[in-house]
């Protein structure tokens, strides 16, 4: 959304598409939300719920703390603590889809909060005026699939889009 603020960028996108009279444009748009790209210490907390106790002395919570640059400690801390929540979530409180989201683990309601703050952001530019816009990572099936799938095995091996790497390699 953010690339309608770079006016060249758009300039070229629309006498690209207009050179090549294309009526439709595909793009990447909201991949990095879909398949979890934010680092953030509440994994922590979901890895705890689905897997227990044990979950404390996972490679994961390892892995997710290199990521976050923080402590294991510091990730245990974050995973015990109930109200442990991603620090964006707070902007898309009234958002329809956050509605009774309170009893998932916090990472997965940051996976809603970020899907949120994206579908929110329509930013007019010279190419969508020229072609069809059309971002196919967010669209309602890909959504439904990957907010199906549990915070901490989208970023498998304690990576951003670990398990969208691992499919996608």
């Amino acid at each position: 959304g953010f690339t309608a603020l770079d006016g060249q960028r758009g300039l070229d996108g629309a006498v690209g598409a207009w050179a090549l009279g294309v009526d439709r444009v595909f793009t990447g748009q909201g991949g990095d939300m879909v398949f979890f790209q934010t680092p953030t210490p509440v994994l922590a907390a979901d890895h705890l719920r689905a897997r227990g106790i044990a979950a404390l002395t996972s490679p994961y919570l390892q892995e997710v703390g290199r990521w976050t640059r923080r402590s294991v400690w510091s990730l245990a801390t974050t995973a015990v603590d109930r109200r442990s929540a991603w620090s964006g979530e707070a902007s898309v409180a009234g958002h329809p889809w956050m509605h009774g989201a309170g009893d998932l683990p916090p990472a997965k309601r940051a996976h809603i909060a970020q899907l949120a703050q994206k579908l929110a952001i329509n930013i007019d530019n010279r190419r969508s005026r020229v072609a069809e816009v059309v971002h196919p990572l967010i669209c309602q099936p890909m959504m439904e699939r990957w907010l199906a799938i549990p915070a901490d095995q989208l970023t498998l091996g304690g990576r951003d889009r670990g398990l969208a790497r691992a499919v996608f390699g």
